[in-house]
């Protein structure tokens, strides 16, 4: 099929269409697992192209391909290909080395060029691996579509690719989710665009009930400690009043245990207020912190991998729905 001209990717999406298993499921399904990673059961290009590159298949066993340094039993270091040890014919080829040769090296020829066309004609994309598929949560992969305007980069579902019948998939290009990005932080200014808003001082309904509450906490935690403090001086006043009136030990142990018991329940009080006290403050700081940000963030014409890694934390684009011509888009922000 390599050799006809059919691709990596056509390939091992028709070997997941007929339902062969990839060589990891094989060898499980043999009895043969060297290990218990989880990994997919389908095949994908690079596992056709690892094959292809692998004189395994060709017949030629290969030692010595790594090294143990002496003491060091827990790493290991690759050794150049062209020391390894090699016994051609050591079993049956399943790939005719030939025409594998031959043709990898028109394909290395070609591949090569197109490279250095792509680079020097395609700018680099602008997300990674924050943007993923709603149904199954891949990292979508970079392509680019043949437009009439010319190239356009896009980003697809991985497992949508290798086999249609795993995942509906999802297909988005960049420049639409770069404008459905921006249109999102536009909306978001715009909350914060109201006349009841200043930069850095949040007036808004919400923060003014975060204020109030803040306030309220305050004051109540200046009660508590003037109480706590009466109480202290009602403790010394008791020991005074011990040594001068001749109060009885029963008496004075009763009131000093009722002092000390309701001062131990005023601290506890007044511990509980501060921990609000600290959480709503911290609550109204990154509420200013968020609107300052969006605020910035919607003057951007564009963005880049920089303002990306600065907003977002992760995007899962869903398929585009074949009747409304929607695609659902879901982010979820980093401030």
């Amino acid at each position: 099929m390599h050799a006809g001209g059919i691709g990596a990717p056509t390939i091992a999406r028709t070997l997941n269409e007929e339902g062969i298993p990839n060589p990891t499921s094989y060898a499980k399904l043999t009895g043969y697992s060297w290990h218990n990673r989880p990994s997919s059961s389908l095949w994908s290009a690079g596992c056709i192209y690892s094959i292809l590159h692998n004189e395994t298949y060709l017949g030629t066993l290969c030692q010595g391909r790594q090294l143990t340094p002496e003491g060091q039993f827990h790493s290991k270091k690759n050794i150049p290909k062209d020391q390894w040890v090699r016994t051609v014919g050591h079993h049956p080829a399943i790939i005719d080395d030939e025409l594998l040769r031959r043709e990898l090296k028109a394909r290395k020829e070609a591949g090569a060029h197109n490279l250095h066309e792509q680079k020097k004609n395609f700018p680099p994309g602008i997300f990674g691996k924050e943007v993923r598929c709603a149904s199954c949560g891949k990292i979508l992969t970079k392509g680019k579509t043949l437009r009439k305007t010319g190239c356009e980069r896009t980003l697809f579902c991985p497992t949508r690719k290798k086999s249609p019948s795993h995942c509906k998939g999802a297909f988005i290009s960049e420049k639409h989710l770069e404008s459905a990005i921006l249109h999102e932080l536009k909306n978001l200014a715009d909350r914060y665009s109201d006349d009841r808003v200043q930069i850095g001082i949040c007036q808004d309904a919400q923060s003014a009930d975060l204020i109030q509450e803040k306030n309220r906490l305050k004051t109540a935690v200046e009660l508590i400690e003037k109480e706590i403090t009466a109480y202290e001086q009602r403790s010394r006043d008791l020991y005074l009043k011990r040594a001068t009136d001749g109060m009885s030990i029963d008496d004075f142990n009763s009131a000093l245990s009722r002092i000390r018991n309701d001062v131990d329940k005023l601290r506890l009080k007044s511990k509980r207020a501060s921990s609000e006290l600290l959480h709503l403050n911290e609550s109204i700081a990154a509420e200013s912190i968020r609107m300052e940000t969006v605020l910035k963030a919607a003057d951007f014409n564009h963005l880049d991998k920089t303002k990306v890694s600065m907003l977002i934390e992760s995007v899962y684009v869903h398929k585009r729905d074949p009747k409304s011509g929607t695609q659902a888009i879901d982010i979820t922000w980093k401030f």
